[in-house]
């Protein structure tokens, strides 16, 4: 894999930070009302990837998910920092990329607006060039337009990216453009899972493996 690339961009739960606490939280909290008993942590946690509205779906079906995803984009505000704390090494290897000059951006199916709040918080916004989120019903990964909106925005050539995200949705994403893909085993998949499902990607154990890899 080249190791010139000129833009990064960068998944946002499970690969640089961890705020299912929040998303877990949130869940409940429209869940509830509704009758339902909230999922545990780990439930939520493998079910976070797709967006909020996919969460919902394979919580609970889609006949009731887009009214409580809707609720949730409404409340999550109240909530969403609670338990946050950044992936390790993920400050490190922004800043790293940033000293040398390599443009990164935020790439999730967060809602824009929390991704937004989290990456102030976290004091990420201080190496981030651009945060691409989405909306209830919005493009997302792995939607080509999603990825293409995001590579348009940056002025940047697919095959100058590379895309590092903890799930398929991160692959499928990079594929669906031919961008490059980089993996990290610390979200919901673990490495076995994701070098099954997604063979053209390089996959690590977390971003100090990736970084020490990929721009020694």
């Amino acid at each position: 894999m080249r190791a010139d690339f000129s833009t990064v961009f960068f998944d946002l739960d499970g690969t640089l930070a961890d705020n299912y606490e929040a998303i877990a939280l949130g869940v409940g909290k429209v869940l509830k009302p509704m009758g339902i008993t909230p999922p545990s942590l780990e439930k939520v946690r493998q079910t976070v990837g797709g967006s909020i509205l996919i969460t919902f779906e394979k919580l609970i079906g889609k006949e009731l998910a887009q009214k409580a995803a809707a609720q949730y984009m409404e409340i999550i505000g109240e909530c969403e920092l609670e338990g946050l704390r950044p992936m390790p090494y993920s400050a490190e290897i922004l800043a790293l990329l940033k000293s040398r000059g390599i443009r990164t951006a935020l790439f999730t199916n967060k809602g824009q607006k929390s991704a937004e709040h989290i990456a102030r918080h976290l004091g990420f916004d201080k190496y981030l060039d651009a945060v691409f989120g989405t909306s209830l019903n919005g493009a997302r990964k792995p939607e080509a337009a999603f990825t293409q909106n995001a590579l348009r925005a940056m002025k940047a050539a697919s095959s100058e990216s590379l895309i590092i995200g903890d799930s398929p949705y991160d692959y499928k994403a990079a594929r669906v453009c031919e961008a490059a893909s980089c993996l990290v085993a610390t979200g919901a998949n673990s490495a076995k899972e994701l070098r099954k499902e997604c063979p053209e990607a390089r996959v690590f154990k977390n971003l100090e493996e990736l970084s020490q890899k990929i721009f020694p």
